[in-house]
């Protein structure tokens, strides 16, 4: 029940920097219009070795130069859940704008609800990737991403994946989710799934979603591949 507002910081963590071995549970607060100048998260930032859970909090209007204008995390203990709000986050030139991932490992989010997050860019850089969010590239298979019951409305990118960026290499399952009103100015308004990555869909909702190029819903790269069972797409 604590309130971060308008925290800056040049590098990384606006608000909240998670040193390696150190935990930190957010339950019911609010992080708003925090800012890390030119760096990464934000509102927070966790290290490889930090912990941090966030249950049933918003994070609104934070923003980052590069990753995660909300949160990016390194860590493989990071959770995300108990009807959290990330809304109108943004990285101004870079992915994931409102969470990122650099986990080697995995990264699992449920009941969370993200609402017109940002990702700036080009595709000339490399970057504007993920609206909502985004994860690093893998050169190797063993990440796994898991969503349940996670709202993804009115976000944007300036290139691909606006609702959700899914780099190569990444085992994906998403189940019970909602993608709406998202739009790209590349490729895959709700999901860009890109080479050797494979995602398995499992009742969720595709609707009203939009981009410039390909894949009004999902674009899935060569070597890619896809399950859909009891998805709609309206």
């Amino acid at each position: 029940n604590n309130t971060f507002q308008a925290n800056t910081v040049v590098n990384n963590g606006g608000a909240v920097y998670i040193a390696p071995s150190a935990s930190l549970s957010s339950m019911r607060d609010v992080f708003t219009m925090n800012k890390a100048m030119m760096g990464n998260g934000g509102a927070a930032f966790v290290t490889k070795e930090g912990q941090y859970s966030i249950i049933s909090s918003i994070y609104d209007s934070n923003e980052a130069k590069y990753y995660g204008g909300a949160v990016f995390t390194a860590s493989s203990d990071f959770e995300l859940t108990g009807s959290s709000i990330m809304r109108n986050n943004n990285v101004s030139e870079g992915d994931g704008g409102a969470l990122y991932s650099s986990s080697e490992k995995s990264l699992v989010i449920s009941d969370t609800s993200f609402i017109g997050n940002t990702a700036f860019g080009t595709e000339e850089d490399m970057n504007g990737r993920g609206g909502a969010i985004a994860m690093r590239e893998h050169n190797y298979t063993g990440f796994r991403l898991r969503l349940s019951n996670v709202t993804l409305q009115s976000n944007t990118a300036a290139t691909n994946g606006s609702g959700l960026y899914i780099p190569q290499n990444i085992s994906v399952q998403i189940q019970g989710s909602i993608f709406q009103w998202n739009h790209g100015n590349n490729s895959g308004a709700a999901i860009y799934c890109n080479t050797n990555s494979s995602a398995i869909l499992l009742n969720n909702t595709f609707q009203a979603n939009t981009v410039v190029n390909n894949g009004g819903a999902v674009y899935i790269a060569p070597s890619a591949s896809l399950s859909s069972m009891r998805d709609v797409f309206t």
